[in-house]
């Protein structure tokens, strides 16, 4: 019987209790917490990815354990799962990034191509490009003009930060020469971060196929990340998923 523990939601925790640490106003700025709960965030949404990989791959060893037993499934895996683990293994081999590999899944799943300017696809983009510019960090901007002025300095020219003004993220309070990443902690980024990561993990789950095990596991997993969980229950919800003898088939 195949089973593996799952902690895509013990890493979506982490965000959340981070996000859940900061106690001031949400547009203040200077919360590093924020940056905890952006970076992990991403990390739990890679985890999730990765997991629903390994799900679909148990799901098709036990079902061809059983076969192999005489016992015929009660809901044998849709041709998409087997299709789904060959295309995310050749993803993955080739490097290609969350992003390419959530637009390849939909494509899979749905059978139609992804307006990337559709949400949570959007959301997920920029989320991206923060969590980069933060984990390969380039120097900050360099001021060309004979006087630096507060006007300057209070419109940051990071990329990143030109296309969060429109989600009401940014830090209201810098005063002052002052990094881009001041502007995104805040209490109201963290918990952007955490919603983007959140309304991905509903959205691919609900384009999963209902029949097989794959799918009960998807279903089963997507619980941590639903937006009424809190922090406290989300590693309660973190447990060992395996496959039930009584659930895959009947002799």
């Amino acid at each position: 019987m195949a089973s593996t523990i799952q902690q895509a939601g013990s890493l979506f925790s982490i965000a959340l209790r981070s996000a859940d640490s900061i106690a001031v106003d949400e547009r203040n700025g200077h919360q590093r917490a924020a940056l905890v709960s952006l970076v992990f965030a991403v990390i739990s949404l890679e985890a999730f990815f990765n997991e629903t990989v390994e799900l679909a791959n148990m799901a098709l060893i036990s079902e061809r354990a059983f076969v192999a037993n005489g016992v015929n499934p009660k809901s044998p895996e849709p041709e998409v799962v087997y299709a789904f683990v060959q295309l995310m293994t050749d993803a993955e081999k080739a490097r290609s990034s969350l992003e390419s590999k959530f637009l390849l899944a939909n494509w899979l799943l749905t059978g139609k191509s992804l307006d990337r300017g559709a949400q949570p696809y959007q959301d997920l983009t920029l989320l991206l490009k923060v969590r980069n510019q933060l984990v390969h960090f380039r120097p900050n901007d360099i001021f060309t003009e004979p006087e630096v002025t507060p006007e300057i300095l209070s419109h940051s020219q990071n990329p990143a930060i030109v296309q969060l003004r429109s989600k009401n993220v940014l830090a209201t309070d810098i005063v002052g020469l002052s990094g881009w990443t001041a502007w995104i902690e805040t209490k109201a980024m963290a918990k952007w971060a955490c919603d983007v990561a959140s309304r991905m993990v509903l959205d691919f789950v609900s384009k999963t196929p209902v029949e097989g095990q794959w799918g009960h596991f998807l279903r089963f997993s997507q619980r941590s990340f639903t937006p009424e969980v809190t922090a406290a229950a989300v590693k309660s919800l973190s447990a060992p998923v395996a496959s039930p003898e009584s659930d895959a088939g009947d002799k």
